[in-house]
């Protein structure tokens, strides 16, 4: 059960004064399929559904992505679930860049992210792992018609970047140069975290990510 996100779009139902059965009929989705990704049932749920659901509530898909994929909150910070019962790790804040930053077209910038090992065996050889081909960003038109956005994307400097070692208790920061796309727009950056052998530490999760606007300064 994803008790933050259940309670948060039951309150936004209030608010709007709609049923979850009128919530699902706007998002374009079933009331099924609404219950079951209200009671955790949907492990990785598609970017285009929590879009969906974040315009029919008026509000950030990125907030929904945040308590969706967030099990545990700490503050600012937020665990992530383990991928071994000793193998684990706290977003703890945006050194730079935070959500919703604004930058010009083109502008090269540094997003850097402090991470804390909250398991109890050492990382040694991680990585981060760009994920933004695995995901189509889309926008919502007036008549509520969903349309790939395959020109606005941030361009990172490389993408794969090294995690350093980190033993149990210890905050690391993980930096990306990236270059702003030359639209306007609003767009986001997706990373993972693997192990020393390549493979996925949380695949079931989000990860990592920036988001910012892009406006002509």
């Amino acid at each position: 059960m994803r008790q933050h996100f259940e309670n948060y779009i039951r309150s936004r139902c209030r608010s709007l004064g709609i049923s979850q059965t009128e919530l699902a009929r706007r998002a374009g989705m079933s009331r099924e399929n609404l219950y079951r990704l209200l009671r955790g049932e949907v492990s990785n749920p598609s970017i285009e559904t929590l879009h969906g659901l974040a315009a029919s509530l008026g509000v950030s898909a990125l907030q929904l992505m945040r308590l969706y994929f967030d099990d545990l909150s700490l503050g600012r910070g937020t665990l992530l679930p383990m991928r071994q019962r000793n193998d684990h790790t706290s977003f703890v804040q945006d050194v730079t860049i935070p959500d919703g930053t604004l930058v010009g077209p083109n502008q090269a910038f540094t997003k850097t992210w402090a991470i804390q090992n909250t398991g109890d065996s050492a990382w040694r050889g991680r990585r981060l792992i760009c994920q933004d081909e695995d995901y189509v960003l889309a926008k919502r038109l007036s008549g509520g018609f969903l349309v790939p956005v395959v020109d606005c994307r941030l361009t990172p400097a490389a993408r794969v970047v090294a995690v350093p070692d980190a033993g149990p208790g210890e905050v690391v920061e993980v930096s990306v140069d990236f270059t702003s796309p030359a639209l306007p727009c609003t767009v986001i950056s997706l990373w993972k975290m693997t192990d020393a052998e390549g493979q996925l530490c949380f695949p079931g999760h989000m990860g990592l990510w920036v988001q910012v606007r892009v406006v002509r300064l």
